[in-house]
């Protein structure tokens, strides 16, 4: 049985960790809210609205779900509100659904990307106990 990542999320660096899973072998599968990720072969994409989340991961069986949906363009989280709207709150209704569903039996992990401009940047590499001072309301 292969691995099977199920991502959630569209930019940069779903590109990227997608092409390196599927060198990898793994089975990916994207769903992604308005743009497609662009230039990647044998990927199967869904429009999140399109999709019941509930029985497409009950039928696809992930073994990680990795949430890197959000806008990570700066210059469009302009509050605190509107960020969290766009950044927090989808992957908290999305986990929330899935707690009242079975995926013990299938599901190894559940990743939720956040960004390097959380930590105070002083030195390379970031360390997650490095302290956080945001760079950004994103």
């Amino acid at each position: 049985m292969s691995n099977k990542l199920l991502i959630f999320g569209s930019g940069f660096l779903v590109k990227h960790i997608t092409e390196e899973h599927l060198k990898e072998g793994w089975d990916v599968n994207i769903l992604y809210n308005n743009h497609k990720v662009v230039d990647v072969e044998d990927l199967l994409q869904h429009r999140l609205d399109d999709i019941n989340i509930v029985g497409f991961i009950g039928k696809y069986k992930p073994s990680y779900i990795l949430f890197a949906a959000g806008d990570s363009f700066v210059s469009d989280n302009v509050s605190v509100e509107m960020a969290i709207k766009k950044n927090v709150v989808g992957a908290v209704q999305i986990l929330n659904l899935l707690s009242t569903s079975d995926i013990s039996s299938f599901l190894h992990k559940i990743i939720v990307i956040g960004s390097a401009a959380e930590y105070h940047n002083t030195h390379l590499p970031l360390n997650e106990r490095d302290d956080i001072l945001p760079s950004s309301i994103y």
